[in-house]
C-alpha cells in the first residue's frame, strides 16, 4: 500500500471516528440535558414535598388549635351547667320560701278576719257610742249654760 492510500483509508477511518464521536457527543449532550431535566424534576419534587410537609404541619397545629378550642368549649358547657344546677337549687329554694309566705300570709289574712276585725269593730262601736255621749253631755252642757246665763242676766 501506498502512503496516499494508507493516509487516505487513516482520513476515512478518523472521519468515521469523528462521525461516531459526534454522536456519541451528541447522547452524551443528551443524557446531560435529560439528567439536567430530571434533576430539575427532583428539585421540584423535593420543593412539592417540602410544600406538602408545609401543608401538614400547618393543618396539624389547625387540627391541634381545633382540638385545646373543643376543650375549653367542653369545660365551659361543664361549667355552665354546673351554673344550671345551682341555679336550679336556689330557684327551688326560693319557690318553697315563696310558698312559706304565702301560706304565712293566708294564716295572717284568716287570723285578721276572724281575730282582729271583730275587736276593730268593737273599738269603733264603743268610739261611736262615747261621741254620741260627748254630744249628749254637750247639748246638756248647753242647755245649763243658756239657763245660767239667762238667770245672771
Amino acid at each position: 500500500m501506498d502512503n496516499g492510500k494508507f493516509q487516505e483509508l487513516v482520513l476515512q477511518q478518523f472521519q468515521a471516528m469523528d462521525k461516531q464521536f459526534q454522536a456519541i457527543t451528541g447522547e452524551l449532550h443528551e443524557l446531560k440535558e435529560g439528567q439536567k431535566s430530571l434533576t430539575e424534576g427532583q428539585k421540584s419534587l423535593t420543593e412539592g414535598q417540602k410544600t406538602l410537609t408545609e401543608g401538614q404541619k400547618t393543618l396539624t397545629e389547625g387540627q391541634k388549635t381545633l382540638t385545646e378550642g373543643q376543650a375549653r368549649m367542653e369545660n365551659r358547657m361543664d361549667r355552665l351547667e354546673k351554673s344550671q344546677d345551682i341555679l336550679a337549687t336556689e330557684v327551688m329554694a326560693v319557690k318553697s320560701k315563696t310558698n312559706e309566705v304565702n301560706t304565712n300570709l293566708t294564716k295572717l289574712a284568716v287570723r285578721i278576719e276572724n281575730e282582729i276585725e271583730p275587736k276593730i269593730s268593737a273599738l269603733f262601736e264603743g268610739h261611736n257610742q262615747h261621741t254620741e255621749q260627748l254630744t249628749r253631755i254637750e247639748e246638756q252642757v248647753s242647755k245649763h249654760d243658756e239657763y245660767i246665763l239667762k238667770r245672771i242676766k
